[in-house]
């Protein structure tokens, strides 16, 4: 089983952003204050997917999440599981692939999410 890392999410270009980084400013601890600031009722944007999601067989992992790239969400839940170091945000897909949407559940790493409904001052 591979166990996800902070670096396992490519971010891909929905959308051009300028990272400006500022000496003695902690860009970290910014990711860390939005990521703390997600709950279940957020409305988010996929904009990154992670780096080990792929297609087999069964599961078309990797193209559900390049269906949902770029599109805005309602975050079901943010959930700890056992041997990942971080939450993930549980987001409820189905209707992306015409189906009901807690039938295609993805788990995604909170940093691949964009913040679409926090009001101003709240979120970093």
């Amino acid at each position: 089983m591979h166990v996800l890392e902070k670096s396992d999410c490519a971010v891909l270009p929905v959308k051009r952003r300028k990272l400006v980084h500022t000496p003695g400013f902690d860009h970290h601890a910014q990711i860390r204050t939005r990521i703390a600031l997600m709950k279940a009722g957020d409305i988010a944007k996929l904009i990154g997917i992670p780096l080990d999601a792929h297609d087999d067989e069964q599961l078309k992992t990797r193209t559900l999440f390049e269906k949902c790239l770029g599109q805005s969400f309602v975050i079901s839940a943010v959930e700890s599981f056992e041997g990942v170091p971080f939450p993930l945000a549980r987001i409820d897909v189905g209707h992306v692939v015409g189906k009901k949407p807690w039938e295609h559940t993805i788990w995604v790493e909170l940093e691949c999410l964009e913040l679409e409904n926090h009001e101003p001052g709240t979120c970093v």
